[in-house]
């Protein structure tokens, strides 16, 4: 990014270049353009505006910072975090919790064909081989993943079950549907049987998956106005199109811990002796503990907690889930 019309703060410096990219963001011209100013350098120095600071050190690891994250978030279609995913120059950390982010995303908004192919990145993924190796040990943690590639578009129950199974699992972690920010760090999976107080902020990592689906906030200074979800010119009318559809169904979706006691009990009327549904019921009562406070939270994990004791009394799901919650 720098040149010889740059200052020499600018040019040795690996944050001033990531100020300039942040500035040019939004005048980007092409996708292309856009990916090259979002995939930024990680700063390892502790001051790297310091004049003694050492021209030539090599950066830990690529990031997204707030206006990428943002943008994404709310402006930009599937199909444009897959094409950023592929970037040979991203993190391999970020490349693949942005391609299980897109996942989630896909099939909450019913777009399975997304989703699979999503899924057929994370599985092609490099750092697979990594992943194979840990899985010949223990459980595959994207086991669910794995599966959906076989999915067919068309089983919608499938689908459903596949991200209320990939919520409850004690092997897998479900990321939530917009990038958090949280780059290449991973919360392990939950721990059903023991209390979430356990661990704080594992259980909040775990069990918290959305407040708001899009990942912005609706009230406050940061509240996502409307040029939040405009979209840059240089996108197709088709993929515009697709952006828009996947915005609206997103936001009706509501927070994390009622839209997963709505799924068990759909889960429940198509078949009550399915093993997923108690502990499904569990893990979303307890979500509501660590999601935004809401009386329709407390409302539906009242009525989980009661649907999981009078239908499933003698599991050890319900022997472990005694409490409702209504956010924090």
């Amino acid at each position: 990014m720098a040149d010889a019309g740059d200052s020499p703060l600018i040019a040795r410096s690996l944050s001033g270049r990531n100020l300039v990219k942040a500035l040019l963001l939004p005048t980007a011209a092409s996708e292309d353009e856009w990916r090259r100013l979002a995939i930024r350098p990680v700063v390892a120095r502790r001051d790297p505006e310091a004049t003694e600071a050492k021209p030539n050190a090599v950066p830990l690891a690529s990031a997204l910072d707030d206006d990428v994250i943002r943008f994404l978030n709310t402006r930009a279609p599937l199909p444009m975090w897959l094409r950023l995913a592929a970037d040979p120059t991203l993190a391999p950390a970020l490349r693949d919790g942005l391609l299980e982010t897109a996942w989630t995303r896909a099939v909450l908004a019913e777009d399975y064909a997304m989703a699979r192919r999503a899924a057929q990145m994370r599985v092609a993924s490099p750092s697979q081989a990594a992943t194979a190796a840990t899985s010949a040990k223990g459980p595959d943690p994207i086991a669910g993943i794995r599966r959906s590639v076989k999915l067919a578009d068309t089983d919608t129950a499938a689908w459903h079950r596949l991200l209320l199974e990939r919520m409850a699992s004690t092997t897998e972690v479900l990321l939530p549907p917009h990038w958090s920010g949280a780059e290449g760090i991973r919360t392990p999976p939950l721990k059903p049987g023991i209390a979430p107080a356990y661990d704080r902020a594992m259980a909040i990592g775990s069990y918290g998956k959305w407040c708001r689906p899009l990942g912005v906030p609706v009230s406050g200074p940061q509240a996502a106005t409307a040029a939040d979800f405009e979209m840059p010119a240089f996108l197709s009318q088709e993929e515009r199109a697709q952006q828009e559809a996947l915005v609206g169904k997103l936001r009706a979706i509501p927070q994390d811990s009622i839209y997963f006691t709505q799924e068990s009990l759909a889960l429940m009327q198509r078949n009550r002796a399915d093993p997923l549904v108690p502990q499904a019921l569990s893990v979303a009562v307890k979500m509501a503990r660590y999601t935004c406070p809401d009386k329709a939270v407390g409302d539906w994990s009242r009525k989980g907690l009661q649907t999981l004791h009078a239908n499933y009394p003698n599991s050890t799901w319900a022997a472990s889930t005694q409490y409702w919650y209504g956010g924090r």
